[in-house]
């Protein structure tokens, strides 16, 4: 049994990215009171009553010809890309404004989808009193029968279109019984701007989903996409570039920044997207610590890489270079790849899976134990060799199995210099490649014995 795919279009404002909101109870679209906000197909997986589907948000478009694009440069590429969807959507939610009203824009839209003979439901939005719905009768001489009143906002109608949704479906295309999204290895591609995030993506999934252009910025939000490898499925989620300062950005590049940010924590491996033609900047360093502070799994891709004049010392200097600058995930495993040409590219699932597997690493009692004691008779520290500090054991986190508590007798004396000597040791004996290590020093208690 399919997931069935549901795609929401409509011209510029309409309410699209609110009602994809509301159904996704995820706040993945950006909404702003712009038109054109949504640069992309933004899909999510979603779930109403036990039927799993595919919910696709689009970027606002009038499927004029007769229009010249001075509202956004992007808008031929936003609607060939619209266009290009159609075909493969089981529904189409076509939206229009019950407040506005009937516009010519709307006209031409719907002449277009009735060419296409595609389901499609007219779904009459910002419908938030009765009044509207009588006024709004106009849109049923559009050429579509079947037609909703809703408010995204009031959350008024929804319920009954869902539910007619699912029952003009094939029973094949009911989406019960899927396996949950949650269970496949989810994947942040993050960068600064222009890196080549979305050609990334594309290349990865042999499409033109993320909108891709040499203007920085063209993602606005973030782009979620399942690409199956040997039968493996893994969610890839383009992010927006971030900004050098985002104190200095404006309202869409904010909700971009969160979303990013979000995408980073929900993931369970970052891909960090660096340019081979361009120096690594502060921008670049910001952006890994970023992944770095939420504790992320970390895999460094070296886009661009076909357009480095290459020698038999090239990857190794290069190598050196990229951890000498960013040292503090020296741990990162390095991919060098090209979007344009691919190669190499397919080596990142490869990757993507060691990193993840090592971070599924049980260690044992004595493990963790023979490491410690280790540590203490080799170390070179005058606290530790004198006696004053004393180490005492180690455990894993149950749950969160790259964190690791030491105790120790002084936990006062055990410096942060120290402990990151502890983790570069440990990293020495159990690489955990790709898996940030965290160390928290514990005090051990003594236990007073009554006399």
């Amino acid at each position: 049994m399919s997931v069935p795919t549901v795609l929401i279009i409509g011209r510029p404002n309409v309410g699209k990215s609110t009602f994809f909101n509301r159904l996704n109870k995820k706040k993945k679209s950006i909404v702003c009171d712009f038109p054109g906000v949504t640069r992309d197909l933004i899909f999510s997986y979603c779930n109403w009553q036990d039927h799993n589907y595919i919910l696709i948000d689009s970027a606002g478009i009038f499927f004029d010809n007769s229009k010249n694009n001075n509202i956004d440069i992007f808008q031929e590429s936003i609607e060939a890309k619209v266009k290009e969807i159609i075909p493969s959507a089981d529904i189409i939610l076509f939206m229009v404004d019950a407040k506005e009203g009937l516009v010519p824009y709307d006209r031409v839209i719907a002449r277009y989808l009735i060419q296409q003979d595609k389901k499609v439901f007219l779904v009459i939005n910002k419908s938030d009193y009765k009044a509207l719905e009588y006024e709004s009768t106009v849109f049923f001489g559009i050429g579509f029968s079947k037609h909703y009143f809703i408010s995204a906002t009031q959350n008024l109608g929804i319920e009954t279109l869902l539910e007619d949704i699912f029952k003009s479906l094939d029973p094949s295309k009911q989406g019960f019984n899927q396996v949950d999204h949650q269970d496949m290895i989810s994947i942040s591609i993050v960068g600064k701007p222009n890196v080549g995030k979305s050609s990334i993506l594309n290349a990865l999934t042999g499409s033109d989903i993320a909108l891709v252009s040499d203007v920085p910025g063209t993602t606005r939000d973030s782009l979620d996409h399942i690409v199956t490898y040997n039968k493996q499925p893994f969610l890839f989620v383009d992010t927006a570039g971030l900004k050098r300062n985002i104190k200095k950005a404006n309202q869409i590049d904010f909700y971009s920044y969160v979303r990013t940010i979000r995408s980073i924590h929900d993931s369970k491996i970052s891909l960090l997207v660096i340019d081979a033609t361009e120096e690594i900047t502060d921008q670049d360093k910001k952006i890994a610590t970023l992944i770095e502070e939420h504790n992320n799994r970390i895999i460094i891709v070296v886009n661009k890489w076909d357009l480095i004049k290459k020698d038999s010392y090239t990857v190794d200097s290069f190598t050196k270079y990229v951890y000498d600058r960013l040292s503090f995930i020296d741990y990162a495993p390095l991919i060098y790849t090209s979007a344009v040409t691919r190669k190499r590219l397919h080596t990142l699932f490869d990757e993507i899976n060691e990193v993840y597997s090592q971070s599924l690493r049980k260690f044992s009692k004595k493990e963790l134990n023979d490491f410690v004691k280790h540590f203490a008779e080799s170390s070179r520290n005058s606290f530790i060799k004198s006696g004053r500090v004393k180490l005492r054991y180690m455990t894993q986190d149950p749950e969160y199995l790259t964190e690791f508590s030491l105790f120790v007798s002084s936990k006062d004396i055990f410096k942060e210099q120290l402990v990151r000597h502890f983790v570069r040791s440990f990293r020495d004996q159990y690489p955990l490649k790709g898996n940030p290590i965290r160390i928290t020093v514990k005090q051990l208690e003594r236990i007073k014995v009554k006399s």
